[in-house]
């Protein structure tokens, strides 16, 4: 039994990690990264237009590649324009019934079955134990985007923490330190992201396993990033 399993989370069965609680939620498989700035200020942004822009595209349909609509890092990859904050700090979609009121997602390019019933790649690489960690231990909505965008890279943090909380019985407990530890090293994740001009995020497991050696914590070609979320994680918690 590992130290996440022993942590005990409260959670039972699989986490719905496309809005898991009330402080966060996830529009990725919306589009959402694929702008070619994924910075959280311009995301925010993006999203705080999410209403006015939804009935506008009720009215007109404008579905966003890169001819058309704002810069794009993967111009054959559609950018939803039914995401928004579905409430505070909680991406989500504007046209969902239990947002708008009555189902319109029938109106998305992907249509109602695909929004619907699509599950991205976190949900088949991370096991229940890293999913009920991401779920307690990330509030920030766009911190949580980011572990769900590179969930590998989320695997190998969460057993970094770990091991270090492993060897450090004062942080075990201490659930504020360890939100503190995961928050610092996935803002660091973040920028590192944001700073790339290609995709990061990828609808199928396979597309994501294949290109992720270019940013995922894990892979040789990242070794200096890894060791400097390696530092971060050493100046807060030994």
């Amino acid at each position: 039994m590992n130290l996440i399993t022993e942590m005990k989370s409260p959670l039972k069965g699989t986490p719905h990690l496309c809005q898991p609680d009330g402080q966060k939620g996830c529009a990725l498989c919306c589009g959402l990264f694929n702008l070619a700035d994924i910075g959280k200020k311009n995301l925010a942004a993006f999203l705080r237009k999410g209403k006015t822009r939804s009935l506008k595209s009720a009215l007109g349909g404008a579905y966003w590649t890169g001819r058309k609509g704002p810069d794009l890092r993967d111009r054959e990859t559609y950018l939803c324009p039914f995401q928004g904050f579905a409430c505070k700090n909680r991406p989500g979609c504007m046209v969902h019934p239990a947002v708008s009121g009555s189902e319109g997602r029938n109106r998305s390019l992907y249509g109602l079955e695909l929004c619907r019933d699509y599950l991205c790649p976190a949900y088949s690489l991370l096991d229940n134990d890293l999913k009920h960690f991401m779920v307690l231990y990330i509030d920030d909505w766009y911190l949580y985007s980011t572990a769900i965008a590179d969930p590998l890279s989320f695997r190998w943090l969460a057993d970094l923490l770990m091991g270090t909380i492993g060897r450090v019985e004062r942080v075990k407990e201490n659930e504020a330190l360890i939100k503190k530890a995961l928050s610092a090293a996935l803002t660091i994740h973040a920028a590192y992201l944001a700073a790339r001009e290609t995709p990061v995020f990828y609808h199928g497991v396979s597309e994501y396993l294949l290109n992720r050696d270019d940013f995922s914590l894990d892979k040789p070609g990242q070794a200096d990033h890894a060791e400097n979320i390696k530092r971060a994680l050493d100046r807060l918690l030994l």
